[in-house]
């Protein structure tokens, strides 16, 4: 399984640390195959918009968007859908394909996201195999 670089110098987590999986250790995990369909649907959607003139929605660090336009994007609903849209926010982030853009005191679903870079260069697009 496949594991975000961890802090410890051993290289095993302390009794305390968080263990964050990349999306390739999710995929291996019973009962994930649904996050990963969303990331993918997710990914896409994040490079169409790039690919879509600048239109004043961008941001210091990228593409702003909210989190309820990306649980739309991949037909999932804020209020029954929750759980689900809290995962995939959080595969995106610990991915490093978006980021909080404030205001969010902890809580990623309820505030405003920001898509790191441009989702449409090669890199990104060779990770779809588009």
């Amino acid at each position: 399984m496949r594991l975000k670089p961890l802090s410890s110098t051993d290289g095993y987590p302390g009794p305390s640390e968080k263990v964050i999986l990349t999306a390739e250790g999710i995929e291996r995990c019973a009962g994930s195959a649904e996050d990963i369909v969303n990331l993918v649907i997710a990914i896409k959607w994040l490079a169409r918009l790039a690919e879509r003139p600048r239109s004043g929605n961008y941001g210091k660090r990228g593409m702003r968007f909210t989190t309820h336009q990306l649980a739309e994007a991949v037909s999932l609903s804020l209020e029954s859908d929750l759980n689900s849209v809290n995962r995939l926010v959080a595969i995106l982030l610990a991915e490093g394909w978006v980021e909080n853009d404030g205001g969010t005191r902890g809580k990623p679903q309820r505030g405003p996201l920001c898509a790191l870079g441009n989702p449409g260069t090669s890199r990104h697009r060779a990770i779809l195999g588009l």
